[in-house]
C-alpha cells in the first residue's frame, strides 16, 4: 500500500479504528515494558488519528500514572471520563489522586467506579486498600491487573 492509499484508508472510520486499535496494543506493550516515551508517542499518534477517542485519552492518563506524572494522569483520565465515563477510567483517576495524596477524592472516584461495575472485584479491592491503607504502594501491579480481562 502506497502512502496515499494508507492515508486514505486511515481517513475512513473503519481504517482509523483499526489503526487506533493497533496503536493501543503497542502503547500497552510499551507501558508494561517501562518504555514510557514510546508509549506517549503512540498516544500522540492515536490522538492525531482520533482526537476525541476516550480510550486513547485514558491510555495517555495511564501511561502518565505509570511514569509517576500524577498531575498529568489526573488531567488525561478526567478528559476520558468527560467523554465516556467508564469504571476503568475512574480507576486510573482514583489511583492518580491517591498518588497525589488526595485520598478523599480518590475514595469518591472509586465509589463511582464500583457503582458502574459493582461486580468487578478489582475495583472493590482497590477501594478497600485505599480505605484501609490510605494509599497504593503497588501502583504498577494495580495497573497490570487492570489490563487483564
Amino acid at each position: 500500500m502506497n502512502p496515499q492509499e494508507k492515508a486514505k484508508d486511515e481517513s475512513e472510520p473503519a481504517g482509523r479504528a483499526q489503526a487506533t486499535a493497533l496503536l493501543h496494543a503497542q502503547i500497552l506493550k510499551h507501558t508494561l515494558d517501562g518504555r514510557f516515551l514510546e508509549a506517549l508517542s503512540g498516544c500522540e499518534q492515536a490522538l492525531a488519528l482520533d482526537p476525541d477517542n476516550a480510550d486513547t485519552m485514558h491510555l495517555m492518563g495511564a501511561v502518565h500514572l505509570e511514569a509517576g506524572q500524577n498531575e498529568l494522569a489526573v488531567e488525561w483520565a478526567s478528559r476520558a471520563i468527560h467523554k465516556q465515563p467508564k469504571a476503568e477510567f475512574l480507576s486510573t483517576l482514583g489511583l492518580a489522586l491517591s498518588s497525589l495524596g488526595r485520598r478523599d477524592d480518590a475514595l469518591k472516584v472509586f465509589d463511582s467506579a464500583v457503582q458502574l461495575k459493582p461486580h468487578d472485584a478489582r475495583l472493590w479491592s482497590a477501594w478497600q486498600r485505599l480505605l484501609h491503607d490510605g494509599a497504593f504502594g503497588g501502583r504498577a501491579q494495580m495497573f497490570r491487573a487492570s489490563l487483564r480481562p
